[in-house]
């Protein structure tokens, strides 16, 4: 495959092949990802970069970065974006099997990009973002900390660059996770953990709350531990 991809880029005569080019050089970039990406990695961020380190071959306090992606690099962000609103990561999830990253930074935004060729294929404003999770139905939610503007959930449609869908206040809102048991998204903000259910495919509605100090101290993450608290 990679001669007939290295072909094609070199030899613009080559008429049979020409027509599948783009297609065959994408296979080839995701062939030459899924073999250079061990299994044993795992993604790490802040400042405006994401990378992927190899957990085998790091040792101590020095990581084996195998892969990176850096915003102020990424040229199909608008500039406010690239040099803007990333300069903060502070929480980055693989989705699709591995072929995407879901990203939010502090700065001001969310965004989606593939691993193979690390191209933007979503991005959208939200203020003091602290965490995203992808739902069903290729949307995206998101918490949005406090600022001005923020201190709520916020739900996106993938199709609708920087469109929100919907809204909900959550004072300092730090957290959020599909669990797909449940088929249900997790919030977490101040002293509240809520849970939500996706209505009509554009809303959330509230189901479940538990405000709990003991259960929840200020936390600036979420995961499944805290949901046994939530009554099924």
């Amino acid at each position: 495959m990679y001669e007939a991809v290295k072909k094609a880029d070199n030899d613009y005569s080559y008429k049979d092949l020409k027509p599948n080019y783009e297609s065959l050089k994408r296979a080839w970039i995701n062939q030459e990802y899924a073999q250079s990406i061990p299994p044993k990695s795992f993604l790490v961020c802040g400042d405006s970069k994401i990378l992927f380190v190899d957990y085998s071959k790091s040792r101590d306090s020095i990581p084996e970065v195998i892969w990176s992606w850096d915003a102020h690099e990424a040229k199909d962000l608008p500039d406010e974006f690239r040099n803007r609103k990333f300069n903060s990561t502070d929480d980055c999830k693989a989705i699709n099997n591995g072929k995407q990253i879901l990203i939010s930074s502090s700065s001001g935004a969310i965004a989606i990009l593939n691993v193979a060729d690390k191209k933007v294929v979503f991005h959208a404003a939200v203020p003091n973002a602290h965490s995203v999770a992808l739902l069903p139905g290729n949307k995206i939610a998101a918490a949005a900390s406090t600022h001005a503007n923020g201190n709520k959930i916020m739900l996106f449609d993938i199709e609708k660059l920087n469109e929100p869908l919907f809204t909900d206040s959550l004072y300092s809102a730090h957290g959020v996770v599909w669990d797909a048991k449940r088929k249900s998204s997790f919030a977490l903000g101040f002293d509240v953990l809520r849970e939500y259910k996706i209505v009509d495919g554009k809303s959330l509605s509230l189901k479940a709350r538990l405000r709990s100090a003991d259960a929840m101290p200020v936390c600036y993450s979420l995961s499944k531990k805290y949901m046994k608290f939530l009554p099924r």
